[in-house]
């Protein structure tokens, strides 16, 4: 589609792929189309655009790969961290440190289909929002939960939002396990206060289950 990708570096034992040592650049609509390239379950977001070193050791009975100091754009935000993406066990695990110094919250919008009909064209999603319904129907792409495991921490500095949504920073630790999405803590900065919670959604059961 319209993912682009592109790499500058070393490759060992050509034949056989032994090992990679490159600087790589990812770029698209929307991380989730990365998926049929990659196999990592990435969520929904803004065009996006980022850049890192990538190490990986590839191997049959499973392989490593080390995004290190990346750094980009997803909307208006920043994002910069580090991934790592394991093979082999039982099913894939991503795992690593994700974190914004600023943080559109529009950019959130994405994740739970929140964003308008026009953005949701251009990241070729068919499901318009109803202009009857307040919240979100887009469905949640619980299939693609169970192809990998995670656990990523993510925190945003400073959130720019509009004046009815008084939220000034967020973090959380994301963990995913056979299907269920951990939030766990889900803190956010509110109102000069703080907020702390934990939202569970089971992807793994017809229809989800939800705890918050």
């Amino acid at each position: 589609g319209d993912s682009h990708i592109a790499l500058v570096g070393t490759l060992t034992d050509p034949l056989h792929l032994g090992a990679l040592d490159v600087r790589l650049w990812f770029s698209g609509s929307s991380m989730a189309k990365l998926y049929p390239i990659t196999g990592i379950t990435l969520p929904d977001t803004p065009p996006y655009a980022t850049e890192g070193h990538l190490k990986a050791t590839l191997d049959r009975r499973g392989s490593r790969f080390d995004y290190r100091e990346f750094r980009g754009r997803v909307g208006g935000s920043d994002l910069a961290g580090q991934l790592l993406f394991v093979t082999g066990g039982k099913r894939p695990k991503l795992s690593g440190d994700v974190h914004s110094k600023l943080l559109q919250f529009a950019d959130l919008a994405p994740l739970v289909g929140a964003d308008s009909n026009a953005s949701k064209q251009r990241r070729a999603d068919g499901t318009a929002q109803p202009a009857d319904k307040l919240l979100p129907v887009e469905p949640f792409r619980t299939d693609r939960w169970q192809a990998m495991d995670a656990d990523v921490n993510f925190s945003g500095e400073r959130i720019v939002h509009g004046e009815a949504l008084p939220i000034d920073s967020l973090s959380t630790h994301l963990v995913m396990n056979n299907g269920a999405l951990y939030l766990d803590p889900l803190r956010f900065g509110l109102a000069g206060g703080a907020v702390s919670s934990h939202l569970t959604l089971d992807g793994s059961r017809t229809p989800m289950h939800g705890l918050l």
